[in-house]
């Protein structure tokens, strides 16, 4: 999933496997802004599809979007 900062847009990837269920908090690494990211809302109620769905975000993920940032070394999730 895609996640921005708020304060200044940049955009990050985020993996669902590193959101807890109540989500996660994030540091920008260009404006040093904390945000609160969320999984999204039908992530836990249908998991009858989840295998299909793996395959879309397995192809998704082959394919390089443009204008997202990597995370710096440095930074990672911040746990709560």
């Amino acid at each position: 999933m895609i996640a921005a900062c708020p304060k200044c847009h940049t955009r990050y990837r985020v993996q669902s496997d590193q959101l807890g269920p109540d989500g996660a908090r994030l540091r920008c690494s260009s404006c040093n802004a904390v945000f609160r990211v969320r999984p999204p809302a039908g992530a836990a109620a249908s998991s009858a599809a989840a295998p299909e769905r793996a395959a879309v975000r397995a192809a998704r993920a082959a394919a390089p979007l443009q204008g997202l940032r990597s995370p710096r070394p440095g930074s990672s999730v911040i746990e709560p």
